[in-house]
């Protein structure tokens, strides 16, 4: 496989619409981390689902101007994605409320997978079926990760390389828990964020493979899409050689750097400061 072969994130993107200032940005985790891949300097994809909407053509355009390969990106029928963000004080983003559009239609055949058969790397984000999907990439040689944000599954997890999912600040123990079940059920690796506690992982059933980074300090203006460039990051230094705590750290700080801006990725005032009809 060549060592600059495409990396793929497929699932869903969305308009991310601070509810305090009507501001409206390009987001969603699959999008976030091609993004975060093209920022780094990897040649990247996103595979998706777009309403045929003008929220639709920004997300497309917006992904394009990133340096990110568009041309898996589906036009369907309906309503591109919102998600209504409100902003804490201390810069904590709360999801008030999501909708995944037409993304959460998004459906691939064999065909679709085949596609991206040399890929260095699929990154999957809320996709349905993606067991199926994982084992034909899987079949033709490719890393899988999948990320499962606080939806705590362990079961069939054989074909995902990583296998990522978010916890709250206190719940570290939980998430030693999470990995570690993750493990059990087949991932090669588990990660688990904490917000500001940290992140935790678990590459042996036997928890002799185990390790804790803690969260880089930062000024955070902004937490929104922090986890995204976590797992982006940790990918891309696995990629690079990187042994687990190392990426786990690389990780750590292109989530830290992630904080100290508003969005997921930094995204042109004039994107930022439209406001909606």
């Amino acid at each position: 496989m060549a060592p600059d072969a495409r990396l793929v994130a497929i699932g869903d993107n969305c308009i991310d619409v601070y509810v305090q200032t009507g501001e409206r940005l390009v987001g969603g985790n699959a999008v976030n981390v091609a993004v975060q891949w093209a920022r780094s300097g990897r040649a990247s994809a996103y595979v998706g689902a777009v309403g045929a909407d003008a929220d639709g053509a920004r997300v497309t355009q917006a992904l394009a101007a990133a340096g990110v390969a568009v041309g898996g990106v589906r036009i369907m029928l309906g309503a591109t994605g919102v998600t209504e963000v409100e902003l804490r004080d201390d810069g904590e983003r709360v999801l008030a409320h999501e909708d995944f559009g037409v993304s959460a239609d998004l459906r691939l055949d064999d065909d679709d997978v085949d596609v991206h058969a040399t890929a260095a790397w699929a990154h999957c984000v809320t996709l349905p079926g993606f067991r199926r999907v994982a084992r034909r990439f899987a079949d033709h040689g490719v890393p899988v990760s999948f990320d499962f944000s606080t939806r705590f599954e362990f079961a069939d997890l054989g074909d995902l390389d990583v296998a990522f999912y978010s916890c709250a600040d206190d719940e570290l123990d939980a998430a030693r828990s999470v990995v570690s079940d993750a493990v059990s059920g087949g991932a090669r690796i588990a990660v688990a964020t904490c917000g500001a506690a940290g992140s935790v992982a678990c590459w042996s059933a036997d928890g002799a493979g185990s390790a804790f980074v803690p969260a880089v300090e930062v000024d955070v203006i902004d937490t929104l899409g922090a986890g995204d460039s976590y797992a982006a990051r940790f990918v891309t230094a696995r990629l690079q050689g990187a042994e687990v705590p190392e990426a786990m750290q690389t990780a750590a700080l292109a989530a830290a750097v992630t904080c100290g801006h508003r969005g997921a990725w930094p995204q042109p005032l004039a994107a930022v400061r439209e406001r909606s009809a």
